[in-house]
């Protein structure tokens, strides 16, 4: 994917405190919202950096994937998110790829009840952000005490008769 270069984490203090809100999410949509973004901002950026961070605003939180690459065209970016899209040719016919990854990325987003936008300048590198829902503290209870209740009555059921 970064043809030969080195790819490194940064070390140093994390944009992403451990302390941040749960999101109301299926983790393994969560999972391919990130690994579509992060490679394609791998395959766009031939030196400089990625960063990802993360901030509360209203009851969402609100995750943003930002590269130092190529960038985007104002053209492009109107129709980024539509299926088989895809930004430069050349690295298209090199790496592969049908355009797909952005139109699945949108519809996961919005499958959650979030939102996402693209903030790019050619040449100056791009920002995808989108929004999901955070985790109610309500339906975390919720959910503690439903299960709590079935394993009582689980428990309940498998004790032998005295």
């Amino acid at each position: 994917m970064t043809h030969g270069q080195y790819v490194r984490s940064r070390d140093g203090p994390r944009s992403i405190s451990d302390r941040f809100p749960a999101v109301y999410a299926d983790e393994n949509r969560l999972t391919q919202i990130f690994l579509n973004l992060i490679s394609n901002a791998i395959k766009y950026t031939d030196n400089g950096r990625i960063t990802i961070s993360a901030s509360v605003k209203d009851r969402n939180a609100e995750i943003n994937v930002t590269d130092t690459g190529i960038g985007i065209s104002p053209e492009l970016q109107k129709k980024i998110f539509l299926p088989y899209q895809q930004g430069d040719t050349v690295r298209q016919m090199r790496d592969g790829g049908f355009g797909l990854g952005l139109s699945i990325v949108k519809e996961l987003v919005e499958l959650h009840g979030g939102k996402i936008f693209v903030d790019s300048i050619e040449g100056s590198g791009t920002t995808f952000t989108f929004t999901l829902p955070l985790a109610a503290v309500e339906e975390k209870v919720v959910h503690s005490n439903k299960l709590t209740a079935d394993l009582t009555k689980l428990k309940q059921f498998n004790q032998p008769e005295s």
